[in-house]
């Protein structure tokens, strides 16, 4: 049972159906090898970012008559729901399964911000030129790898692609930076628990999570977004639209009388990260210490939401029915 499979049959534990499962990337010539016996299949696509519409026809012209289901993080099905097309969100219940460090919620911060960054996509190289311009801007933790080497990954091809699409401008300011940027010393490495996890001290160390997801054209929640719940933060998120809207809808305080999350609804990405650093502006100028203390109980209360059974059952509802 590989890992992504363990994930998925531990939230499900009990079902009553013969499953098969598949966790590959569907290609037009994929041949699927199902049993005869089998009642259900189940393709888990939870914990890619590829496109879920995609994916479905792809799996819906290889199972023939058998009943199918396709996994995804794509919150859009946890609002609509399809009948072949369930919400999982895998990367909730991945980091559940790591080990973590629970925080002092309640001691004051050394800083006020931090932003990690790895792989350099288009939207986080044009937020991080944009944030550079700030006053604040020194005095957050921040990281930004532009070539990052690790076995088989490599972010070489997406800087290229970065820098195909940043006007001259853009590329002037970054050529002011000295690549790597590190947060820390460099002991964040890629697929290692301390990267995935909250193992970073900055968790414990700074007041905001100014999370740039994977992308913003995809509806996608990843370990990012999680991570500074789970470490007791205030966030922003520089993701795809309506996704503080899906983390208000299945019950996580996003702060919004001390956060203007009004850049959730908005396409346009400059729009998007003007949005976002105005408001940091705003709250930048404000005592994050007194901010700290007066969300304590509603940050603690985050952390226990994501921890119990009953948040674990609401986001897993969808698939147990399925199987049940």
């Amino acid at each position: 049972m590989d890992f992504e499979q363990n994930i998925v049959f531990q939230v499900l534990k009990n079902f009553n159906k013969n499953i098969h499962y598949e966790s590959q990337l569907l290609q037009q010539d994929t041949v699927l090898d199902i049993p005869e016996n089998s009642e259900l299949v189940i393709l888990n696509h939870s914990f890619a970012t590829n496109s879920t519409v995609q994916q479905y026809e792809l799996l819906k012209q290889k199972v023939g008559n058998k009943d199918f289901v396709l996994l995804t993080s794509n919150y859009y099905y946890w609002e609509n729901k399809h009948p072949n097309i369930i919400y999982f969100p895998y990367y909730y219940f991945y980091f559940l399964s790591l080990p973590f460090c629970k925080y002092d919620m309640q001691k004051n911060r050394q800083y006020p911000m931090m932003c990690f960054n790895l792989s350099p996509w288009y939207h986080r190289a044009v937020n991080l030129i944009e944030m550079s311009k700030r006053s604040w801007f020194k005095k957050c933790k921040i990281s930004f790898h532009w070539v990052y080497a690790y076995k088989d990954y490599n972010t070489t091809n997406i800087g290229i692609d970065t820098l195909s699409r940043l006007n001259q401008e853009q590329k002037s300011t970054l050529a002011n930076f000295q690549f790597p940027i590190l947060a820390e010393d460099d002991a964040w490495h890629f697929f290692s628990r301390y990267y995935v996890s909250n193992q970073s001290k900055l968790y414990e160390n700074t007041y905001i999570n100014y999370i740039t997801e994977n992308g913003v054209g995809q509806e996608i929640i990843t370990e990012k977004t999680w991570k500074p719940i789970f470490s007791g933060q205030l966030f922003y998120i520089l993701g795809s639209i309506n996704i503080i809207k899906h983390l208000r809808d299945i019950g996580i305080d996003v702060f919004d009388d001390y956060i203007n999350h009004s850049y959730d609804s908005e396409n346009n990405l400059d729009k998007k990260i003007d949005l976002i650093l105005n408001d940091l502006d705003r709250l930048m100028q404000m005592d994050l210490d007194k901010v700290w203390q007066d969300t304590y109980t509603r940050r603690l209360k985050n952390f226990d939401l994501v921890h119990s059974q009953d948040f674990k059952n609401l986001l897993a509802n969808d698939l147990v029915k399925k199987v049940s």
